[in-house]
């Protein structure tokens, strides 16, 4: 009976050690369960962040982008000098009455008064002449020059724009030059390339208009 009683005491601590065991596994099980979750949530919200910060980068680089085409819009554009390496410059100079219409941001210069333009052209082309081994003939585009200054020389502005919400600025007189120039060596020279104006309104300032052809 005493090894009966013996025999009984070491199976039920056995099934007791094995009942603790049990629950011990269990709850080992259970924390790693947790702990996976913890994992599973630190992964996600890591694969969040990696997201995030893609998005980020990409964003950062079209800010960059758009900040080099506000910084150097022409080369953004256009291309750079090299991708245009050859360049040729005609000079005129024409002179103007105007006024701006009376708006006070000009100061003084809101009544009318008078300008003497010393303007600059610049084209600039990928490559020469196939025959010639010219950007484009300096003859003709002193000529087309002429002859779109020819359109403003002695006049006064507000005549020629005559709609009094038009400020007759060096900048918009650089556009317009330019506009009547590409037109003229597009039709007349086959030009193909990148015209600059440049309007001089005196030793200390000046204005100019960039525009491809």
């Amino acid at each position: 009976r005493r090894r009966e009683r013996v025999h009984v005491c070491l199976i039920l601590d056995v099934t007791k050690n094995a009942h603790q065991n049990c629950n011990i596994r269990t709850g080992l099980a259970e924390r790693e369960r947790d702990r996976d979750d913890d994992d599973n949530s630190f992964t996600i919200k890591q694969m969040s962040m990696t997201t995030f910060t893609s998005i980020m980068r990409g964003k950062f680089a079209t800010f960059l982008m758009v900040l080099a085409l506000l910084l150097k819009p022409n080369q953004a554009i256009f291309g750079s000098s090299r991708e245009l390496p050859y360049a040729l410059g005609v000079r005129d100079s024409f002179m103007i009455g105007h006024s701006f219409r009376g708006n006070p941001d000009f100061g003084p210069a809101a009544n009318m008064h008078g300008a003497t333009y010393t303007c600059d052209v610049e084209f600039r082309t990928a490559k020469l002449h196939e025959k010639n081994n010219w950007v484009i003939d300096i003859g003709k585009a002193l000529s087309i020059l002429s002859d779109v200054l020819g359109e403003y020389n002695f006049k006064n502005l507000d005549e020629v724009f005559p709609d009094e919400t038009v400020m007759t600025t060096t900048e918009f007189m650089a556009k317009k030059v330019h506009d009547g120039v590409a037109k003229r060596v597009k039709e007349e020279c086959g030009f193909s390339g990148i015209i600059t104006v440049k309007l001089w309104e005196s030793h200390m300032a000046w204005a100019s208009y960039e525009g491809k052809v």
